[in-house]
């Protein structure tokens, strides 16, 4: 590995202290809406506010066995924008972001360090970007990986230490459980609206009551039937 720059700052070289509270508050900001998009652009901009880092970008698999990632979130402090790019990567050919998530560990690596195992083409684009190094963590869930988090610094050569790696490692975990809420959110709302359609279709009537047997709904036969409005 390439000797790492003597003159790093003390503040990079001691071990961050992350309060309970800004864990918290990362927890409240992802789990704040249920929509994938709006959470994947939390945890990029949480990423790189917390870590003071210069980009973060999240990627998604979308099967167990696919041979690819998807991009769904990047956030860069340096032209503060956001892409919702949904650039397709082919695992084959990166091979550290495969590594990750075949051995769900994080790991880091200097882009210009050529032990590192980048592919040539790799290299070149994260060198033309300026990054010098990458964090990466892996989306868990239960025993495989599902995504991808990772962090870069551009400019100049960091080495992340074992708290910041924990930290990056916490909101790939966000990033994961989040995911898992809102495909149950949306299998419960898919499972809603099939009932309603077919209570809505039914030749019967049908009316719905709430606990204390309140009525809350009566399908259109119902209505028909006994002149009752919904």
């Amino acid at each position: 590995m390439e000797d790492l720059k003597a003159d790093q700052s003390s503040e990079r070289q001691q071990e961050p202290n992350y309060p309970l509270e800004t864990l918290l508050e990362i927890s409240k900001a992802v789990n704040s809406t249920l929509n994938l998009d709006e959470i994947f652009q939390q945890i990029t901009r949480q990423a790189v506010n917390v870590l003071m880092a210069s980009r973060a970008v999240l990627f998604l698999r979308p099967a167990p066995d696919d041979d690819f990632v998807i991009l769904m979130s990047e956030y860069d402090v340096r032209d503060l924008y956001e892409s919702k790019n949904r650039g397709r990567y082919d695992l084959s050919k990166h091979t550290l972001n495969r590594k990750v998530m075949e051995t769900l560990k994080p790991i880091q690596f200097h882009v210009d360090d050529l032990s590192a195992d980048l592919e040539k083409s790799v290299r070149e684009s994260l060198q033309e970007l300026g990054v010098k190094s990458i964090l990466m963590a892996p989306l868990i869930l239960g025993d495989k990986a599902i995504g991808l988090f990772a962090v870069d610094q551009v400019g100049e050569i960091r080495v992340f230490t074992q708290g910041e790696i924990q930290l990056a490692q916490i909101l790939a975990n966000q990033a994961a459980i989040a995911l898992k809420n809102a495909e149950l959110f949306e299998s419960v709302q898919k499972e809603k609206r099939r009932v309603e359609a077919i209570i809505h279709s039914s030749l019967d009537g049908i009316v719905v009551t709430d606990m204390q047997d309140v009525i809350i709904h009566v399908n259109p036969a119902f209505s028909n039937a006994f002149g009752v409005k919904n």
